[in-house]
């Protein structure tokens, strides 16, 4: 609630007392917080949009670069999508779209963010890689490497499971190709176009 105060004054111009009128503005923030949420989610899949995943993307660069981090970028594309969209109609692709997105998120480590690129393409941005062991640490931490194949592999499980669309059993399988910054890239277009480069050589079984 917000409370306005208004001075009420005498024909002499003077104030003479105050009146507080108490307002109900919940109506008009939770429209604030909706708008908030739409301009940075996709609508179909509630997942982060392409704009709010570029810009996250870009933070955690400039948060590596000043603290000598790494980070990891995976390209998702789904296979032969438009099959699915031909044969059971878009409505039922779009239910597909979010079930895989719900999939896929259900799959993605804690602090880690995974967005929809537009399409039947969707973006994991990897911050915080580790890159050596702890000091003190008698085992070794895996490589960055390391933790993008066991992370595409946990994703690429994820949609391994049978989807019902209008009474058939279909089962949805995804192409992913990783980028890994400083190596591969320096900035965030380079990145994602190097990430999107091994996917498709992925999906063309290169």
């Amino acid at each position: 609630n917000e409370l306005r105060i208004s001075p009420v004054t005498n024909a002499d111009g003077d104030i003479t007392h105050y009146i507080g009128n108490q307002l109900d503005v919940s109506s008009r923030v939770e429209r604030e917080r909706r708008t908030t949420y739409q301009a940075h989610h996709d609508e179909l899949t509630a997942l982060p949009n392409r704009a709010h995943i570029l810009d996250h993307l870009r933070l955690e660069l400039r948060r590596a670069r000043r603290n000598g981090g790494s980070v990891a970028v995976v390209m998702l594309d789904l296979d032969q999508f438009k099959q699915i969209n031909d044969r059971f109609g878009h409505a039922a692709g779009d239910r597909a779209l979010s079930w895989a997105a719900r999939r896929l998120r259900s799959a993605v480590r804690a602090g880690d963010l995974l967005g929809r690129l537009g399409g039947d393409e969707f973006l994991l941005v990897l911050a915080g890689l580790p890159t050596t062991s702890p000091p003190g640490s008698s085992e070794q931490a895996p490589s960055p490497d390391e933790t993008l194949w066991r992370v595409q592999e946990h994703l690429h499980a994820a949609l391994d499971r049978p989807l019902t669309l209008t009474d058939v059993s279909v089962r949805l399988s995804a192409s992913s190709g990783a980028a890994l910054f400083p190596r591969d890239a320096d900035g965030a277009a380079e990145l994602i176009a190097h990430a999107d480069a091994a996917m498709y050589l992925a999906k063309s079984g290169g």
